[in-house]
């Protein structure tokens, strides 16, 4: 039977990078925007829509809302996001277009059934705490999420909600109170189910706990203990792409505890996923979702002519793209290739737009650093400052931000005394 005959789209009609169209579509079939604010350089954004937005599932409900995706680099999508923050990526919205509020939220990935139940439930109805906390943490007000979400997750006996509530308990603590947050996620850690949402919240709990270096390694210990038993299952709710994060994650914390060579045995067993899911995939863009975890393995691992490979390749087949050429330069600067790096950066920088310039302005100075190019390193942190003052500030990642600065004072310190 044709699709046609079923009733179902074979993909969902995305508008993109308009929110005005897509607000004005909304308002005139009296429906809500359904909004992915995704980037191009976002490996679980890439995994979501090539392998899960466009399921039977999610395509069914096609016709109920509106949708729009949002590039987070694009500069068009500023005053968006400046309307409606995000902290991670993918986000996933549904948005009231005359009231211009988030209904629903959905942070990082799911499975087809769960988006699907997402979009399609997510009301001004729904008055529960889980959707409640959710629409707090879009405004950015942490203390009401946690107002709400704290005694809903103390009282709740369903292990799936309450790991939802627990997720965005951890969200709000890691943005108000690293050590609370790191002490409440210690202690939900067995209580959590190992679906995405479920490692998204043991990932928020061992962050603040890495934040709070030697005082958070006790905190670590039962959530690191449970990442280790979930990457002994094979989960069938977590997708190549979840299984990677999870792998990346209990490294970080074997890491963190001291246990450097379980730290490397994992990421080789997340090199085995990563390479079975890329040689599985059917196109050139579903085998480039896998490049960002893939080449950073290698690198880890010290395979740069194999991460050179993957990425040339994607190159290839993507030639307007800036992440790969920044991905090759990530390389090159890894295994000492200077000048190659340079090039491929200027590749990166000719293509690239928005905010993410600034991590490609960042690996540009990292180069020059790395060839001992001093005056060279100190006009490219300038050309670096010159494009943080072009960009909206919202916008400005502090991570990146500060990564800037530390290599400012690394160049000053590493002047010769005259």
């Amino acid at each position: 039977m044709s699709v046609l005959l079923l009733g179902l789209v074979a993909s969902l009609p995305w508008i993109s990078d308009d929110w005005a169209a897509a607000k004005k579509k909304a308002v005139a079939e009296n429906k809500l925007v359904a909004v992915d604010v995704w980037a191009t350089w976002c490996h679980s954004c890439l995994s979501m829509q090539n392998f899960v937005l466009d399921e039977p599932e999610v395509t069914k409900i096609a016709a109920e809302r509106s949708w729009l995706k949002i590039d987070f680099d694009r500069p068009e999508n500023a005053a968006f996001l400046d309307k409606f923050p995000v902290g991670a990526l993918p986000t996933f919205l549904v948005v009231d277009p005359k009231l211009e509020k988030v209904v629903g939220r959905w942070v990082g990935t799911g499975t087809p059934a769960q988006m699907a139940r997402f979009f399609k439930s997510a009301s001004w109805d729904a008055k529960d705490p889980a959707s409640l906390g959710q629409r707090a943490l879009a405004e950015e007000d942490y203390a009401k999420a946690i107002s709400i979400l704290a005694p809903a997750l103390a009282a709740e006996k369903d292990a799936d909600l309450k790991t939802e509530l627990a997720n965005g308990y951890l969200e709000a603590l890691s943005n108000t109170d690293k050590k609370l947050c790191a002490e409440k996620g210690s202690e939900l850690a067995t209580q959590l189910e190992g679906s995405s949402p479920g490692i998204d919240a043991l990932a928020n709990a061992l962050y603040c706990a890495e934040e709070l270096e030697d005082a958070g390694r006790a905190l670590a210990k039962p959530i690191v203990d449970r990442l280790a038993l979930e990457a002994k299952k094979n989960d069938p709710r977590l997708s190549a792409d979840d299984r990677s994060g999870l792998l990346d994650l209990l490294a970080s914390g074997w890491s963190f505890l001291g246990e450097d060579k379980r730290a490397e045995e994992v990421t080789q067993a997340r090199l085995e996923v990563l390479s079975a899911a890329r040689s599985k995939a059917k196109t050139p863009a579903a085998k480039a979702t896998f490049d960002a975890h893939l080449v950073d393995v290698l690198v880890r691992l010290g395979k740069h002519g194999q991460a050179e490979s993957v990425v040339r390749e994607s190159e290839r087949a993507f030639p307007d793209d800036f992440n790969h050429p920044a991905r090759l330069a990530l390389v090159y600067l890894e295994a000492g290739r200077v000048a190659e790096g340079l090039d491929a950066v200027s590749r990166a920088l000719a293509k690239a737009y928005g905010p993410r310039r600034l991590r490609i302005h960042v690996l540009r100075v990292q180069l020059f650093v790395k060839g001992g190019r001093w005056d060279e390193a100190r006009g490219a942190i300038k050309a670096a400052r010159d494009e943080i003052a072009r960009l909206d500030k919202g916008l400005v990642s502090p991570h990146w931000l500060g990564r800037l600065e530390e290599l400012e004072k690394e160049i000053v310190e590493a002047q010769p005394k005259k």
